[in-house]
């Protein structure tokens, strides 16, 4: 699927990944552990997000920012239909 991350558009694909949840390659495309459920998969999918929108932030920065974002989106009821 595609995606727009500041005005551009980049692919986010769900994939079997053995080690690590996501990942986002420079060009900003991303790639999300398909076997993910639930909050896990929302967790991951708005680390690669952060990552397409700023390449710059240290991986602590978006960690945290990313865990946030993902317990108030939750809290507040989000869910995949």
């Amino acid at each position: 699927m595609y995606v727009t991350v500041r005005g551009k558009r980049r692919r986010l694909d769900y994939v079997r990944m053995v080690k690590d949840d996501g990942r986002c390659e420079p060009n900003g495309d991303m790639q999300v552990r398909s076997s993910l459920k639930g909050k896990a998969r929302l967790e991951a999918e708005v680390h690669e997000l952060m990552h397409a929108c700023h390449w710059d932030l240290a991986e602590e920065a978006i960690d945290e920012t990313a865990q946030t974002l993902t317990e108030a989106l939750w809290k507040i009821g989000y869910r995949m239909p």
